[in-house]
């Protein structure tokens, strides 16, 4: 009876060790404990690899992820410390215009005309226009929404 209740609980130490850790033995994303994994093709976004559990993480609004940060240090600074290059942040389907770099515009939604993407720098920021207004595209502005035709764009406000 003792020799079956001691290959029974290490039965259930093993099951539990298994299930606290699942991905110990078989994560090719972890395969250091408690590091960063750059994810390809973002700016933002990486793994995070607590006891070689993964877990995908996104750096806040208009931070990257720093590709050389060690864990625990915080793996996400400003632009202009951690260059993003081959490396895209896709919040929106909209791409500011080249010549927005260093400048300020407004641009139209693709459907509905009472939101608009404002470029600061080259990012886009996507903004609603305040009710009753609605986006002109030729005035780059909001103005009334009378003076302007939604009716070709989705107009959900």
């Amino acid at each position: 009876m003792f020799a079956y209740v001691c290959v029974a609980l290490t039965f259930v130490a093993a099951c539990t060790a298994q299930a606290q850790n699942p991905n110990a033995a078989s994560n090719n994303i972890c395969a250091k404990i408690n590091s960063y994994t750059k994810i390809d093709d973002s700016c933002d976004t990486y793994i995070e690899c607590i006891e070689s559990v993964p877990a995908r993480r996104a750096c806040p609004d208009g931070l990257h992820y720093n590709a050389a940060a060690v864990w625990p240090q915080y793996p996400c600074g400003f632009p202009m410390d951690v260059p993003c290059v081959g490396r895209e942040t896709l919040f929106f389907k909209f791409t500011c215009p080249a010549n927005s770099k260093d400048s300020f515009s407004n641009h139209k939604h693709e459907s509905n005309c009472y939101y608009f993407y404002s470029c600061i720098l080259g990012s886009p920021r996507l903004l609603q226009c305040d009710p009753g207004l609605a986006f002109d595209p030729i005035a780059a502005r909001c103005v009334s929404e009378e003076r302007v035709d939604c009716s070709r764009t989705n107009v959900t406000q």
